[in-house]
């Protein structure tokens, strides 16, 4: 199901565009609260805390993964926006050849430096080779994630997200399958969850392919120009101005979300001298807080492809009034989660955990309270620094990444061993409203330069 988002009603087309990525969102989000809840409920609280250990490299692999398919999906969108079929072909060439290199170079690292970034963490020795059989399943299945992530984005760019929903549903339930025999039956302890994560990706991207080959003519790769040369191994070979753009789009998207993630990361090295029932509530806090932001990142993303596609259509004035959208809706969802948040967090805790430890309980439930309120500027953040990507602001985003990762650096190095646990609950809601505050700057930024441009055609002002 295709929606063109350069016609008809922007905020009816956003929505029908953005309740499959949410529930999508969701289901992804679903099966991994099943690694969580099996690994917790069979192995026990340093299982647990293993797979705590381990939460930061795997958002960091998450956000790459998650970027760079984005990237490439406003390349494919500005290109769908502007009806140019035939360099959308070019496009998904370009985005085969990137995976290729992208997911073997990342596997071949994560494999190198596992266990020394583990250790640099300050991974606790009773967790240290459950962290390490986890993540070393996940990063020989790198080439499975990042294909499935690249497929789903191609599908969103040409505007079908309920296609790769339904593959998505089919992949939670098996990963939820899989988790129960590998882990529960089997006995294949933490790596077992990490298999069944692996092969559950692995259904969708045979799904996704099997469905761009029979609907989607417009994403088969190849044909490099029309005519002579169109076909052979040459129409296999990149456009180079594609590529650069595709690289240059989705390694911006992709840097951006490993700054943050590797701030998380260092972040993580100070809560795992908090201790194990710190970890296990912590670790438990972050999924929730994961599936809070759920309906930012999808609005972040909707937003982005709405105005991509009308970019690439000449739209700029509907491209901004999508963003205006998508902000009054991410508000409208955060004032929904701190209700639930402060009525139910304890509950909450309780039920992913199984945990009867107070430590785990308090330390998860107090994590969501503080960072609750501050999910405002966080929808702002999110938003705004998706849709600089598609107005071509991608320096000012990449540049909020780094600024996140300083913020949680400064907190690593110096607030959380003043303040301890305290210190970790702050971290992100301060450092993302002071990000929110600059990305809001650089969006009029981008804004303003744009109206002079327009201005400086109409000969009504210089640019």
């Amino acid at each position: 199901m295709k929606i063109d988002l350069t016609r008809g009603n922007p905020l009816a087309g956003m929505v029908l565009f953005a309740l499959p990525i949410f529930l999508g969102n969701v289901f992804q989000q679903g099966y991994q609260m099943a690694d969580l809840a099996v690994v917790s409920h069979v192995l026990g609280d340093d299982a647990l805390a293993a797979l705590g250990c381990t939460v930061a490299v795997y958002i960091v692999v998450v956000g790459l993964s998650s970027g760079l398919s984005n990237g490439f999906s406003l390349v494919v969108a500005r290109c769908y926006g502007g009806r140019d079929r035939e360099s959308m072909g070019r496009a998904v060439t370009a985005a085969l050849w990137l995976w290729a290199g992208l997911s073997l170079i990342a596997s071949l690292a994560g494999l190198l430096a596992l266990e020394p970034l583990l250790r640099a963490l300050r991974t606790p020795e009773a967790a240290l080779g459950m962290a390490a059989s986890y993540l070393s399943v996940i990063f020989r299945g790198m080439p499975v994630l990042l294909a499935y992530n690249m497929l789903a984005g191609l599908l969103r760019g040409i505007g079908d997200s309920f296609m790769p929903l339904v593959f998505l549903l089919a992949a939670a339930l098996c990963n939820i399958g899989l988790d129960l025999l590998l882990v529960a039956v089997l006995g294949m302890g933490v790596s077992g969850a990490a298999v069944a994560t692996v092969i559950a990706e692995g259904v969708s991207v045979a799904l996704c392919l099997w469905y761009m080959a029979r609907r989607c003519p417009e994403l088969r790769p190849g044909r490099r120009q029309s005519g002579k040369g169109s076909c052979g191994v040459a129409s296999w070979l990149p456009d180079r101005a594609l590529f650069s753009q595709m690289l240059g789009t989705g390694l911006s998207m992709g840097l951006m979300m490993c700054f943050v993630d590797i701030g998380i990361m260092i972040l993580q090295s100070a809560i795992n001298d908090l201790g194990t029932g710190i970890v296990g509530g912590y670790i438990t806090a972050r999924r929730f807080h994961s599936v809070f932001l759920l309906a930012l990142g999808t609005l972040g993303v909707t937003a982005s492809t709405f105005a991509s596609q009308n970019i690439g259509a000449g739209q700029w004035k509907r491209a901004r009034l999508g963003v205006r959208y998508a902000l009054g809706l991410s508000l409208v969802w955060v004032g929904l989660v701190n209700v639930v948040v402060w009525l139910w967090a304890d509950e909450l805790v309780r039920l992913v955990t199984g945990s009867g430890s107070p430590e785990v309980l308090y330390a998860g439930a107090l994590y969501l309270r503080v960072d609750a309120p501050f999910y405002a500027g966080i929808a702002v953040l999110i938003v705004l620094r998706s849709v600089l990507q598609g107005m071509g602001g991608r320096l000012f985003s990449l540049g909020e990444g780094v600024l996140e990762l300083a913020g949680n650096v400064i907190f690593a190095l110096f607030v959380v061993p003043a303040m301890g646990y305290m210190g970790v609950c702050l971290c992100e809601p301060v450092t993302c409203t002071l990000c929110a505050l600059y990305i809001s700057v650089c969006y009029l930024l981008v804004v303003r330069r744009h109206e002079r441009g327009m201005a400086a055609e109409k000969g009504g002002m210089p640019a």
